[in-house]
């Protein structure tokens, strides 16, 4: 007669911790790295238009430049190698950009690098994409939010 509280007890206690362990987290973030990814995985996620929110790391690593998050920098990639950058709509670069692999410290890997401008597509988390100064003691990362064109 003891074993039937023990057995509906440890039946209890077995479907609260399958309820648990299979909940999902609502508004979880999505995050995928980009860096260890095939080029033309990289180039697929970066086209378009990417709106800058701010700047972490370089010379200070734990800093946050935050000036252009309420600006209008906006950069622009597409699938034929060009970048184009705009400052409240005056352009401030504009021109074409090859692929390099490229051995990266930092990741202990080859990884594909934007020149001459010396660039790591990181990783994208939600909306944002994460750019990293490649090749340099003092990387800086580079926060972008997809922007849509109004």
């Amino acid at each position: 007669m003891k074993k039937i509280p023990f057995i509906v007890t440890s039946f209890l206690l077995l479907a609260i911790y399958v309820h648990i362990t299979s909940c999902t987290k609502s508004g979880s973030q999505a995050y995928t790295t980009l860096y260890d990814k095939p080029l033309p995985f990289i180039q697929q996620h970066i086209d378009g238009a990417w709106k800058m929110e701010y700047e972490e790391g370089g010379n200070c690593s734990n800093c946050i430049n935050d000036i252009f998050h309420n600006q209008n920098y906006i950069w622009e990639f597409t699938a034929t190698n060009r970048i184009k950058q705009t400052y409240n709509d005056t352009v401030t670069t504009d021109g074409t950009f090859t692929w390099e692999r490229d051995f990266d410290d930092w990741t202990n890997d080859s990884i594909y690098v934007m020149a001459p401008y010396d660039l790591m597509m990181y990783a994208i988390k939600n909306d944002t994409l994460i750019i990293r100064d490649a090749l340099a003691n003092d990387a800086g990362y580079y926060y972008l939010s997809k922007y849509k064109k109004p």
